[in-house]
């Protein structure tokens, strides 16, 4: 009687141990599956449908994973090749994970954008890649763009006072005459730029420093 206790006990005592692992194994998933949100984006971003995405977003990823994990024992991080439903709901859980990444990326350059003063329209320039102070820049510049030799008025006031201001003896006199212009061409070949005599974008940026 005792042999036979202890031969059922031996075949037992693997199998609850067993259970209890599957039981736990399921219930505790490797990794908190839920997807961080960040606490520096622009919450006053100007398409609030993108916001409500990244926390959509967010809430989905997890309930998505932990769902798969408890119900199936997918760990949507390493998929079994071999299980196309496996491969389908990692394809679409990695789906998710970048789409949250891209949204949070601009959502936070947003903020730092708002922070800087930036417009709506400054930081439209910037998620197309273009530098919203260079824009303005570019734009200031266009005004002076072309000055050379025989332009008077207020505008060659100001890049003669930028020239006095950078340690060249010239006449402020609103006249572009042959003391502004060389000192301007001396000035384009210590900052190595193209030594024209003539007012240009790269001039003008150099010239404001």
């Amino acid at each position: 009687m005792k042999k036979l206790l202890i031969i059922v006990i031996i075949i037992t005592l693997p199998l609850i141990a067993f259970f209890q692992y599957a039981n736990y194994h399921r219930f505790h998933p490797p990794i908190n599956y839920d997807y961080p949100i960040s606490d520096q984006i622009d919450l006053m971003y100007y398409d609030q449908d993108l916001i409500k995405e990244y926390y959509r977003n967010s809430i989905e990823m997890g309930q998505l994973a932990r769902t798969l994990w408890f119900n199936e024992g997918i760990d949507v991080r390493f998929p079994d090749i071999g299980d196309s439903l496996s491969l389908n709901y990692s394809s679409y859980y990695t789906h998710l994970k970048v789409r949250n990444q891209f949204i949070e990326s601009r959502l936070v350059a947003s903020k730092i954008g708002r922070e800087k003063g930036w417009s709506v329209a400054e930081i439209k320039l910037m998620e197309q890649g273009i530098d919203p102070a260079e824009m303005a820049l570019r734009e200031e510049s266009s005004e002076y763009a072309g000055l050379a030799l025989g332009s008077v008025g207020e505008k060659v006031v100001v890049i003669q006072k930028f020239l006095t201001d950078k340690g060249y003896a010239i006449p402020i006199d609103a006249v572009f005459g042959l003391a502004t212009r060389d000192s301007l061409k001396s000035f384009q070949s210590d900052k190595g730029l193209s030594v024209t005599g003539i007012v240009d974008f790269n001039t003008y940026v150099n010239l404001k420093k």
